[in-house]
């Protein structure tokens, strides 16, 4: 929590998620800052995800989809 808040945006992979849903849920209501979430090709976000992008829409930008790290770090570096 107290990284979170020093940070002027998060990066939150969502593909497979073991504690992120919980973390999201924990830090989004709570931090008025942009995140953006990554998933991996071919991968569903977790069922939560979507009421949580509806609840928080203002700060949860688009999922940003990767299909190798190569492309992932290429569309960070352009914006996506």
């Amino acid at each position: 929590m107290t990284l979170a808040g020093m940070c002027r945006f998060i990066i939150v992979d969502i593909t497979n998620p073991k504690s992120s849903p919980l973390e999201l849920q924990a830090l989004v209501p709570n931090y008025m800052i942009p995140f953006v979430p990554i998933i991996q090709e071919g991968e569903q976000p977790f069922s939560m995800f979507k009421d949580l992008v509806n609840k928080h829409h203002e700060w949860i930008l688009d999922t940003l989809v990767y299909d190798s790290i190569d492309n992932l770090v290429l569309k960070l570096e352009i914006g996506y």
